[in-house]
């Protein structure tokens, strides 16, 4: 609808540690990851910022001890801008 028009029409987005923990965290948290899932598809265009301190909270606190997370993570970061 109209909130995903106005995201289309984004150029950049930062994003939390929340946004990151929602995307990866299915089993605790169903509908946070539904609606992280439905944002990450409209982001595939538009440059995604993640400020330093988002990206060691994310890795020391929800991901520390889930190195498939952290590997998806780290690649998603590395993409091409």
């Amino acid at each position: 609808g109209r909130k995903q028009n106005r995201l289309r029409r984004l150029r950049n987005i930062l994003t939390d540690t929340g946004f990151w923990i929602a995307l990866f965290e299915e089993k605790d948290h169903y509908e946070q990851h539904e609606v992280a899932l439905q944002l990450f598809e409209l982001l595939d265009n538009q440059k995604v910022f993640v400020p330093w301190p988002v990206v060691y909270e994310t890795m020391r606190t929800a991901f520390v001890n889930k190195t498939g997370w952290a590997q998806r993570f780290k690649e998603i970061l590395g993409r091409p801008e």
